[in-house]
């Protein structure tokens, strides 16, 4: 398997997939920046999610 400990991520979307992936990669060692559009409340409970697993996660409002 690769090593992505302190690898960093991008994941536009933090709900659904967005959200599931995050946690698998903040598992793996990986930190993680969300971006999203209007679901603001969603991006920081994922981004939550990242930090309980001792990770750094940010978000920004994004229009992608």
């Amino acid at each position: 398997m690769v090593d992505l400990s302190n690898k960093v991520a991008l994941i536009t979307g933090g709900k659904r997939i967005g959200a599931v992936v995050a946690r698998e990669l903040a598992g793996r060692g990986v930190d993680v920046a969300f971006s999203y559009a209007r679901s603001k409340s969603e991006a920081e409970q994922a981004a939550g999610q990242v930090r309980s697993a001792g990770r750094r996660a940010e978000i920004f409002q994004t229009n992608l």
